[in-house]
């Protein structure tokens, strides 16, 4: 293990061990919540894209497994136990779960009911804080709710429950040393040579041509939202300070975690402004490569709040959108002030999902809609941190660990029960703590 004193940021030892030739891989169990008054883990069907479309159902499914409800401005909001967590401590979702509602991203959530749930997390980052010592904590969230397909069913990744926006929360050990292994009970970290990653995963992880360009417009789009306004809180918007690399934009900010997040009106000021601009960015480089409406798209998912959708509603919001004409698609970008080279990169992408050629391919697929990843990190200890917002343009294992650089391997079975159960009685003591809270 690293030293508890003045422990490196996560994301220096990953840059370190990435120049030696390592990556970090987590190793995690499925782990269905286990009661401290039920005589068995308690059981509920994991929830897909497909499922998500099922309003009803995802909330009765999510509702099996929460630990704590409140009411916050229009939404019922769970605190709900992940069934995959990523580390031993604590991983948990937020959600909003009335099946009237259909609530996709981080900017559908009034301001006010945003503040409130920001809130509500920074009481569960001080309970992660304690229980991960000199580790890293961790708040994010994946989005891509235009991301319905057979592909996206198939490849999974991103935004698994792409009608509800969710939350996350969640802590990691310290790492170890490069000759060894971490095991804490169940969960496993151990530094693997790169040499072994899918071509996929060194795509999303260490080299794929688009991330630096695509993480610049974004950042621009963001700048010229916050134009005129103060850097933010503890710097996180001195956009000087920002740099970027194949998994987009590094923030950093000069606070904790849980200091940042505990800002007044961070979200309704901060994270909802920017939200609302990585979409929009998105979804205009979305119209620019393919016929695809994404407002028009919007309205008919929104038709689930009513039920589930039509067989022909189904199918329009999970076709292969025509791809435009190339010489519409160099105009749009010329006209945007797009980088060519964003284009070049993502264009073979576009082509292998809705215009494939004859033959076998080897170039990945487009994401329908894109898609970003947003998580805030740094140690349970520390004084400063970062922000990751990694945009995907592509099919594959992607998400709130990936953008940090990590490789996650869920293993296909459960945790032992005795684990089960340790971290059932931790998920109760922090349910009667949010209790004596809200």
């Amino acid at each position: 293990m690293f030293s508890s004193v003045s422990l490196p940021h996560l994301s220096t030892v990953i840059a370190e061990a990435a120049e030696r030739g390592y990556v970090l891989r987590m190793r995690v169990p499925f782990a269905p919540f286990y009661s401290p008054f039920d005589a068995a883990p308690r059981c509920s069907q994991r929830i897909g894209l497909k499922e998500s479309l099922e309003l009803e159902r995802v909330c009765r499914e999510v509702s099996r497994n929460a630990i704590f409800s409140c009411v916050l401005g229009e939404g019922k909001w769970l605190v709900v136990p992940v069934l995959s967590p990523y580390g031993p401590e604590g991983h948990v979702m937020m959600i909003e779960t009335r099946a009237s509602r259909y609530l996709p991203t981080l900017e559908s959530i009034p301001d006010e009911e945003g503040d409130e749930l920001l809130g509500l997390a920074s009481s569960i980052l001080v309970e992660t804080t304690r229980l991960n010592g000199d580790g890293t904590i961790n708040l994010g969230y994946n989005a891509s709710p235009l991301g319905h397909g057979e592909e996206e069913e198939k490849y999974g990744g991103m935004q698994s429950i792409a009608t509800k926006f969710h939350l996350q929360i969640w802590g990691w050990p310290p790492e170890p040393d490069f000759s060894g292994e971490a095991q804490y009970n169940d969960y496993r970290a151990s530094w693997i040579p790169i040499s072994q990653l899918t071509d996929v995963q060194r795509s999303i992880l260490i080299a794929n041509g688009y991330g630096v360009e695509f993480g610049k417009l974004l950042a621009n789009a963001i700048r010229r939202e916050f134009a005129g306004r103060q850097p933010g809180p503890s710097h996180l918007l001195d956009f000087a300070r920002w740099t970027y690399d194949a998994r987009g934009i590094v923030a950093p900010f000069e606070c904790s975690v849980l200091e940042l997040i505990s800002s007044p009106h961070f979200f309704s000021r901060i994270l909802k402004p920017m939200a609302a601009t990585l979409s929009d960015s998105l979804q205009r480089l979305t119209e620019a490569f393919v016929r695809m409406n994404c407002a028009k798209t919007f309205a008919t998912l929104r038709r689930c709040e009513l039920g589930p959708l039509l067989p022909e509603e189904l199918a329009s919001v999970r076709a292969v959108p025509e791809m435009r004409p190339v010489d519409e698609i160099r105009a749009a970008f010329l006209r945007e002030g797009w980088p060519e080279l964003l284009l070049e990169q993502i264009l073979p992408m576009v082509q292998a999902r809705c215009a494939p050629q004859p033959g076998e391919s080897t170039t990945p697929m487009w994401r329908k809609g894109f898609g970003y990843s947003l998580v805030f990190s740094g140690r349970a200890q520390g004084s400063s941190g970062e922000m990751r917002i990694m945009p995907v343009a592509q099919l594959g294992p992607a998400g709130v660990v990936e953008a940090q650089g990590i490789v996650l391997e869920r293993v296909r079975q459960s945790a032992p029960l005795t684990e089960l159960r340790r971290k059932g009685f931790a998920l109760h003591e922090l349910s009667l703590k949010l209790a004596n809270l809200f």
